[in-house]
């Protein structure tokens, strides 16, 4: 090895170990916000209590975000993301299931795991839409493979880009809106009463024409 090649590989390394640095903090910000969230409550949550628990300075929070909402946002996009690329790899794994079966059993993947995480989903309150823009749009490798496989068995079934992720857009608040009133406060209707015809209304949703 070269000297040359030696101080940029050593320029290299100590990049990646600043970014391995600043995610780790990062998601020690997020994890220790979504315990407090869930045990106080947003509300209740100060940026004090999170940065104690995250065993960081003050300061090193206004590095990664604005405000406590800033925060928030951020820990929905982020858990929403773990929900949705989870379901995607359970239900697409096998190519000889129909794009329609497999596109159901992701709905129900969805709607299993935020009934399993109701802490969660009452954090997110109806906001998985707000987390479409960033799954549109993300360059994050698995949720880019998501979208993109999505988009694609949407083109082959003759929807155009724009098409497709309005179809998806659509589904993704209509699950998050039904799913926080059924699994948190069970008005006007319980998750078991509602969750038969919200299959039914994203397979209508699927499979109608509508634009192209």
């Amino acid at each position: 090895m070269t000297v040359s090649h030696y101080y940029f590989k050593q320029a290299d390394d100590t990049m990646g170990n600043i970014a391995e640095n600043k995610n780790n903090k990062m998601n020690r910000i997020i994890e220790s916000a979504y315990e407090l969230f869930k045990s106080k409550s947003v509300n209740s949550t100060t940026i004090d209590d999170v940065v104690k628990a995250a065993g960081i300075a003050k300061g090193t929070f206004y590095l990664y975000f604005s405000d406590k909402y800033d925060l928030l946002d951020r820990l929905i996009i982020d858990k929403s993301t773990d929900i949705f690329t989870c379901a995607f790899s359970l239900s697409f794994s096998d190519d000889s299931v129909n794009f329609y079966d497999s596109f159901n059993t992701f709905v129900d993947n969805v709607i299993n795991s935020l009934n399993e995480h109701k802490e969660l989903t009452a954090l997110i309150q109806k906001n998985l839409s707000k987390c479409f823009m960033y799954f549109a749009n993300t360059d994050d490798g698995k949720v880019k493979s998501m979208i993109d496989y999505l988009v694609k068995s949407m083109g082959e079934m003759g929807y155009s880009r724009d098409a497709s992720l309005k179809k998806l857009y659509i589904i993704t608040d209509m699950i998050g809106s039904v799913c926080c009133d059924a699994i948190v406060t069970g008005i006007p209707y319980s998750l078991e009463e509602i969750k038969p015809l919200l299959h039914s209304s994203v397979a209508s949703i699927l499979r109608n024409e509508g634009e192209k």
